[in-house]
């Protein structure tokens, strides 16, 4: 049996801090590309501090230490599911990484990076998001851009 955990993390509306919210396992049949069981689970850390916030509202729904089960796109819980990169995210991440075309939903969101994602969540390998892990995308160029849209827009 293969095991693969991630963790998830959120960045706090609140204070913009980070903020590890739980964790997401996956158990895999060795030498298959069936998943045998999927859970997340939200961290004990996370509950204790009280934050509000749930990441999911839907299938995610208490702030509770029960695991919550998977069943669906291939083990990808829905707001994981969101994380990960679209058909054409895929396309190049297969690219990139050389994975196989039979290659599971999680191998392309741990193969796509927390910069290139948009949003409050990130995920990585360890308890406590690491600098590294929850690195934005640079935009050198955002203070022209603004510039150029007030400019476009002061003109009508």
């Amino acid at each position: 049996m293969t095991i693969s955990s991630v963790y998830l993390y959120l960045q706090r509306p609140d204070t913009s801090e980070w903020v590890t919210v739980g964790r997401y396992t996956l158990n895999q049949a060795d030498g298959q590309n069936s998943v045998a069981s999927v859970a997340f689970k939200y961290a004990p850390s996370y509950l204790q501090a009280g934050h509000p916030w749930l990441i999911y509202p839907i299938n995610l729904a208490k702030l509770d230490e029960v695991p919550y089960p998977a069943p669906r796109y291939n083990g990808l819980t829905d707001v994981l599911r969101d994380m990960a990169p679209d058909s054409w995210g895929k396309f190049l991440v297969q690219k990139e990484h050389y994975l196989s075309v039979e290659a599971q939903e999680l191998d392309y969101l741990l193969h796509s990076g927390n910069g290139d994602r948009w949003g409050a969540l990130a995920i990585g390998f360890s308890k406590k998001p690491s600098a590294a892990t929850i690195a934005s995308q640079k935009m050198p160029k955002l203070a022209e851009l603004i510039e150029e849209l007030q400019l476009l827009t002061s003109q009508k």
